[in-house]
Formats: structure tokens, C-alpha cells, sequence
């Protein structure tokens, strides 16, 4: 849970030096869960996540698009879609098919390995944030 939280705020800071205004504009989060196992499924990441999503994040949240989710995930979200405000539950979008991001998302700003033009990874996150 910390990793993916660290993670979180390390691809933060790294998008809004890529961007201008990324603040004022807000932030479209991509889930993909491309490489899910249910086997790496932890009770407390679902709750830990939308906690930082909702309090801890200081920038606006414009969407937030799930991808290439697992059948098990209909349940889960099921259980967790009322414990959500009203604004974040209003911005939750499930996709399936990555082609459905560029609905949300313009091709320069959308990752490369999701059918976009912006280059990133997170080793290349991490080797840049840790410059700050």
C-alpha cells in the first residue's frame, strides 16, 4: 500500500513538471489493470488508496479511468462505490478497453503502452523525483 501511495505522489510531481497549470487543470488517473493477479490483493489497499486519492492528493482529480480490469472487479467495486463521496463516485469511470481512453484523454497526454504519445515509466519517475 505505501508503495503504490509513494508511487502515486512520485508520478505526480513527475507529470506536473511535463505539464503547465497541471495544478489548476487537474489530473486524470489511469488505472490498468492489465497485470492484476488476485493473488496480490491486499483487504486494506482498496480503502489506504481511496483515502489518498480523496484527502491526501494536493491536486484536482478530473477523472479516474479504470482499463483491462479483472472479472473480480465488478465485486469489489460494488462494495466499495457507496463508501465513496458523491464527486469522486461522479468521476469514476471502468472503460474495459484502453481504445475508450482517448474519449478522455488527448493522444499527447495519454501513455504510450496505452495507445498515446507520452513517454514514461516509473523508473524514469522515480530517477527524476528523486532529483528534487
Amino acid at each position: 500500500v505505501e508503495e503504490v501511495q509513494r508511487s502515486l505522489f512520485q508520478i505526480m510531481d513527475y507529470v506536473s513538471m511535463q505539464f503547465e497549470d497541471f495544478d489548476k487543470r487537474g489530473m486524470i488517473i489511469i488505472v490498468d489493470w492489465d497485470d492484476f493477479h488476485i493473488a496480490q490483493f491486499k483487504p486494506a489497499f482498496p480503502k489506504a488508496t481511496l483515502k489518498t486519492i480523496q484527502d491526501l492528493l494536493p491536486v484536482r482529480v478530473k477523472r479516474i479511468l479504470h482499463v483491462n480490469q479483472p472479472m473480480v472487479f465488478s465485486v469489489v467495486f460494488s462494495i466499495i462505490k457507496p463508501l465513496l463521496g458523491e464527486k469522486l463516485r461522479s468521476r469514476l469511470k471502468v472503460l474495459g478497453n484502453p481504445e475508450k481512453l482517448k474519449q478522455y484523454v488527448d493522444p499527447p497526454q495519454l501513455p504510450a503502452p496505452l495507445g498515446g504519445e507520452f513517454e514514461i515509466s516509473l523508473e524514469k519517475v522515480k530517477k527524476e523525483t528523486l532529483k528534487l
